[in-house]
C-alpha cells in the first residue's frame, strides 16, 4: 500500500508559495534530492505520484480533498502554472499546500 507524502507535498507547495517565481522542479532539485534516494516523482506532484502506485492512474485517486472543477486539483493546478500575478501565484500555491487529505488515506 502507498503512503501519500503529504509533509512533502505541504514543503514544496509552502515553499512555491514564498517563491512564486521558481517552479516545482527546483523545489525537488533542491531539497528533495538531498534528502531522498528515490527521486522520481510522477507529474512532480506527491498527490500524482501516490495516485498513480494506487490506481495506477494520475488523478484517479487524489488523496487531496479539492472543489470539483476541471483539472488536477480541481483546476487549481491549471490556474497556478498560468497566473502571472505573483500575489495570486502565491495563494493558489498556498491553498495547494492546505488541501486536506482524504478519509482513509494514509501518510506522513
Amino acid at each position: 500500500m502507498a503512503i501519500f507524502q503529504y509533509t512533502l507535498h505541504k514543503e514544496l507547495w509552502t515553499w512555491l508559495s514564498e517563491n512564486p517565481r521558481r517552479d516545482k522542479f527546483e523545489w525537488l532539485e533542491t531539497f528533495y534530492d538531498d534528502k531522498y534516494e528515490e527521486n522520481e516523482i510522477a507529474q512532480e506532484c506527491f498527490a500524482c505520484d501516490y495516485s498513480l502506485k494506487t490506481s495506477g492512474v494520475c488523478h484517479q485517486n487524489c488523496p487531496l480533498i479539492f472543489d470539483n472543477g476541471v483539472g488536477c486539483l480541481g483546476g487549481l493546478l491549471y490556474e497556478w502554472v498560468h497566473a502571472k500575478d505573483l500575489a495570486l501565484k502565491r495563494s493558489l500555491a498556498l491553498k495547494i499546500a492546505n488541501l486536506p487529505v482524504k478519509e482513509g488515506v494514509e501518510w506522513e
